[in-house]
């Protein structure tokens, strides 16, 4: 009888033994598992903190982004013609002022002699003629080449000139009281140098009555003139379709 409850005790011993085990076991997944999820949760916190420090970052990156855009905006625009200066719309409105079939004068004024005026092809061609009263030695009478916008810069490349060579010098009189020269001849020279002129603004002629623009570069200006079409005008036009004399 005694041997039977020892050997129920030993059982019994057994089985608590191995339930203690299992339940130590059980604990140690348990805590386990619990001490991975919490440090999981830390690394998912964490991740979000981090995510949230660079969204603010990009937030303040974005808003100083849009505060340089404005300003680059504002200041390429011109406060008088809204004319956006984006290269491509600066360029194009620029080759459309000048290929406008107009006359193109370094003075505003129809009666100033046409001095200094212009012609511009759409094909990148160009004549120039200057009309003066007072004529003097080596002066330049006109000029054929090419033109092109580039670099902001309008380039001119003079392929062929006439130049005043020669003639007889009138002095200055009470009526007339400027030297000239009378009786000279115009010599072609065929040698090739450019003009490059930086470009400021496209800007509207306030003091016009009529909407017009002039073209503002780094040494002049550039106006379009609305002329009849007289001999030098033609020979002006057909200059800059040529291209030689």
């Amino acid at each position: 009888m005694e041997e039977k409850n020892d050997t129920k005790i030993s059982l019994s011993t057994f089985f608590l033994i191995i339930a203690i085990i299992v339940i130590i076991i059980m604990a140690y997944f348990i805590y386990k598992f619990y001490n991975e999820k919490t440090i999981e949760t830390e690394k998912v916190s964490n991740l979000n903190n981090q995510v949230s420090s660079l969204e603010s970052t990009v937030n303040q990156l974005q808003g100083k982004i849009d505060t340089i855009s404005n300003t680059i905006k504002t200041d390429n625009t011109d406060e008088n013609t809204n004319i956006p200066l984006k290269t491509n719309e600066k360029e194009e409105k620029i080759k459309q002022f000048l290929t406008s079939g107009k006359i193109i004068s370094t003075d505003s004024s129809v009666g100033a002699g046409n001095p200094e005026m212009y012609y511009f092809t759409s094909n990148g061609k160009f004549a120039y003629m200057n009309v003066p009263y007072f004529t003097k030695e080596g002066q330049t009478i006109s000029s054929v080449g090419t033109w092109e916008i580039k670099d902001n810069n309008l380039i001119l490349t003079i392929q062929q000139e006439k130049k005043v060579k020669g003639g007889k010098m009138v002095e200055a009189t009470a009526s007339d009281p400027y030297d000239y020269l009378e009786n000279y001849t115009e010599e072609v020279l065929k040698s090739i140098y450019t003009k490059k002129y930086e470009i400021k603004d496209l800007i509207k002629d306030e003091n016009k009555t009529y909407n017009t623009y002039y073209l503002k570069l780094d040494k002049m200006e550039l106006f379009q003139l609305n002329l009849e079409e007289d001999d030098s005008i033609k020979e002006l036009k057909n200059l800059s379709t040529s291209g030689i004399y």
